[in-house]
């Protein structure tokens, strides 16, 4: 979107459209104030309220559509990206030009109800074309993933 809208200043200062990393982080700066309090803390003290940030770009949408979306996915969570402790959870699906994004998830922790529900957000999001014609109601067949609590 950034490339279709390259010379247009207006357009890339609109941060509804384009969100600064800025803002994502003071996004995720007032939910941790209010439902998680002081930093030292994590999702553990408050289970029912974890952080989950779900992004799907244009081009992701496209990835959801393809045949292979709908058989297999690969998630990769890297954990601990900031003072916040914040794991980054990246899906991706295999082509045979390669690997495509799917879709990036933030989540306050890494325990399987957190991941759990971080997916279901996705499903949620997903249209009805998504995972090769399955849809947010049937999903995806296989969710491969890295070792994780």
């Amino acid at each position: 979107m950034q490339l279709k809208y390259e010379n247009d200043k207006e357009m890339l200062a609109d941060r509804a459209l384009f969100l600064h990393k800025n803002d994502v982080k003071y996004l995720y700066k007032k939910y941790h104030e209010k439902y998680i309090g002081t930093q030292n803390r994590s999702s553990q003290d408050n289970p029912e309220q974890p952080f989950i940030l779900v992004v799907i770009t244009n081009l992701m949408k496209h990835c959801h559509e393809l045949q292979e979306a709908g058989e297999l996915v690969y998630m990769n969570t890297m954990a601990r990206l900031n003072v916040l402790n914040t794991p980054l959870m990246i899906l991706s699906t295999s082509t045979p030009a390669g690997s495509l994004p799917f879709t990036v998830i933030l989540t306050s922790d890494e325990i399987v109800t957190t991941f759990t529900k971080a997916l279901n957000v996705m499903k949620n999001m997903a249209s009805s074309t998504a995972f090769s014609g399955r849809g947010p109601i049937i999903g995806l067949q296989v969710v491969m993933t890295d070792d994780c609590k």
